[in-house]
């Protein structure tokens, strides 16, 4: 799952909760992004998404 902490959409604890009632979720979470990590900061955002496809089997 990833979360910029900056959402107004979304805060923190919030996801914070819906990844640990989900199993096997991970959080990442950016700092310094809003609720559109993929635009805020698209290099971390890349990196994240290729590390969790490149353990998928």
């Amino acid at each position: 799952m990833i979360h910029g902490k900056k959402s107004f959409v979304l805060d923190t604890s919030q996801a914070e909760l819906m990844a640990a009632r989900r199993p096997n979720t991970k959080l990442e979470v950016f700092d310094e992004c809003g609720h559109g990590v993929h635009s805020d900061d698209p290099d971390g955002f890349d990196r994240v998404v290729r590390d969790f496809l490149d353990k998928l089997d």
